[in-house]
């Protein structure tokens, strides 16, 4: 036997060797559950007994009594909607008090209502007033940490350039990032994605390119010296910063104690000659 909510999940029960699954009570438990906030109806049809009235005798139809008549209700199992995810102006006073009672089991009203978001958090909508005017992608990136993401060299870029990183450090976070493609006509877009193009003006691309042309011969005699030992070779915007993220990796590597410095010595010599290649 199947019970299930239309193109979306499935639970299938057993018909033997698992009774308790059977059960409408225990159904009902697995949805309030799990999906008691989803934002459709998940019906669920039941068995129900009522009063019916029958005559005795079906020719005078004058003496009547009462049966019990066992039929089918709708009932749905997830009335109590997500209010969290709408403006408080809208919400009643009711609503906050149902919410409360179906969370709780309490039969007595809530005592007040505090309706707030959490500090730390950002909305898509709050992160694409603040897009600039030739961005057309919400930036993101996943990972463990706040400090990992933070730390990261895909962040680093876009960082440089003045354009925000979404942190999305949950579990869940990976998932949702894969069902949400989009937030009003702006594309989710990983951070970490091979060949990720960056929106830039005219002068922002015209630095690029010299600084590009100044250090490809550098960048071609180290390859051909080291040849096949790396794939290619990048140059950094902040070699300084790259430079702290390989100490804190060796760091980790040899156990070095966590009361020693944190940050290498500042790299000596003037922009050029200080300027570091990462071969990766």
């Amino acid at each position: 036997r199947g019970f299930h909510h239309v193109g979306q999940a499935s639970l299938n029960l057993l018909t033997s060797g698992d009774p308790p699954y059977l059960e409408e009570r225990r159904i009902k438990e697995i949805v309030k559950k799990h999906s008691q906030f989803i934002g459709y109806p998940i019906p669920l049809f039941v068995e129900k007994e009522r009063d019916q009235e029958v005559s005795d005798d079906e020719k005078t139809k004058k003496k009547k009594k009462k049966i019990k008549e066992n039929y089918i209700d709708q009932e749905e199992l997830n009335k109590t909607k997500p209010i969290w995810t709408r403006n408080p102006n809208d919400i009643t006073n009711e609503e906050y008090g149902e919410f409360y009672k179906s969370l709780t089991n309490d039969w007595e009203d809530h005592l007040a209502v505090k309706h707030f978001s959490v500090e730390g958090q950002l909305e898509f909508r709050d992160y694409c007033t603040r897009m600039r005017e030739n961005q057309k992608h919400i930036y993101y990136i996943t990972g463990e940490t706040k400090d990992q993401v933070t730390n990261s060299a895909f962040v680093e870029r876009l960082r440089k350039q003045g354009l925000e990183v979404i942190y999305m450090i949950d579990p869940i976070d990976e998932y949702c990032v894969q069902q949400l493609k989009e937030f009003e006509g702006k594309t989710l877009v990983s951070v970490t994605k091979e060949g990720l193009e960056l929106p830039e003006d005219e002068e922002e691309k015209k630095k690029q390119e010299e600084k590009k042309t100044k250090f490809e011969n550098l960048c071609k005699i180290v390859k051909d010296i080291l040849e096949k030992k790396v794939e290619k070779m990048v140059v950094l915007e902040d070699p300084q910063t790259h430079a702290n993220r390989i100490y804190r990796m060796i760091k980790l590597g040899l156990g070095i104690d966590e009361d020693d410095p944190t940050e290498m010595p500042p790299l000596e010599g003037d922009d050029d000659t200080s300027r570091m290649e990462e071969a990766h």
